[in-house]
């Protein structure tokens, strides 16, 4: 497991977490499982109905142990943000899911790196596999739409684009509950009809792995190396085994090279550039 973001460096961050009894009885299940996560960070606890939790100066009251892991985990991520100074950055993108196996291996690596990255899921496989759509958001990646059913947008009449980006959108927030924010068009392919259509900023991407060409993990690995910058927009898709193994090398690779991660839209705040709806980023870059 990647030691990059110890606990007990995401404790130095954030400032001592204490919670203190305020309530009574709590499910010993559940309190169990938070005492042993704190226990994990070396954080001495207690625990009862509400917590009072001190982070630094401030204090922050939650209701109950599903609020109290809540904040526990935004703590965790503001330090990890806190961390990326200096860092080279770069977002890690998916298309063409979600699919079981590969997604699954993907969200696993992504989780025991500590990174967090944006899917572009289309419509019909979101419909197909929803607990693995679900299981993207619950892990704290950026979910985004990828049309309907990969058709070319472009291509299409104004009323058959509205009905496809449409259906694409209303599937995904009923099932994840995300309201998308950004479209990738199908092939990177638009047009002043796509664009007014989807009434959403648009993302393409600056580096592309060929991982629907080449199934080859070896060539996916390299090629993320030679052509990784900062700002850089990578693409790969979470539906290819060969994309899941070489996910681990590249991000230890591209660590050690001094890059860090983050989704599509951190890395645009970031860089201090506003999405606009309508406009086309290929790359997030300052210069």
């Amino acid at each position: 497991m990647n030691r990059r973001y110890p606990f007990v460096k995401v404790i130095l961050f954030s400032g001592v977490i204490l919670a203190v009894i305020v309530g009574v009885g709590i499910s010993s299940v559940k309190g169990e499982q938070v005492m042993a996560r704190l226990a994990e960070m070396g954080v001495k606890q207690s625990y009862d109905d509400s917590f009072k939790i001190k982070l630094g100066g401030e204090t922050i009251e939650v209701s109950g142990v599903d609020e109290f892991e809540s904040q526990v985990n935004k703590n965790i991520e503001q330090a990890e943000e806190r961390d990326l100074t200096g860092k080279k950055l770069v977002a890690l993108t998916f298309d063409d899911g979600p699919e079981v196996d590969s997604t699954r291996e993907i969200l696993e690596t992504l989780k025991e790196k500590q990174v967090k990255a944006t899917f572009f899921m289309l419509g019909i496989m979101v419909q197909r596999f929803p607990d693995v759509a679900k299981e993207v958001v619950s892990e704290g990646n950026e979910v985004e739409t990828h049309s309907m059913r990969h058709a070319n947008l472009s291509q299409m009449s104004w009323d058959e684009a509205v009905a496809d980006l449409t259906e694409a959108k209303q599937i995904t927030r009923d099932i994840t509950g995300v309201e998308v924010e950004a479209l990738r068009p199908p092939y990177g392919a638009t047009n002043d009809m796509v664009k007014d259509v989807a009434s959403m900023p648009m993302i393409t991407w600056s580096v592309d792995l060929y991982d629907w060409r080449d199934r080859d993990a070896g060539l996916i690995k390299d090629r993320v190396v030679n052509a990784s910058y900062d700002g850089a927009i990578i693409l790969m898709h979470d539906i290819y085994p060969e994309t899941a193994k070489a996910l681990p090398w590249i991000i230890d690779e591209l660590r050690e090279r001094g890059f860090e991660f983050v989704t599509v839209k951190e890395l645009a705040g970031k860089k201090g550039i506003e999405l606009k709806n309508g406009e086309i980023y290929r790359d997030f870059t300052t210069s």
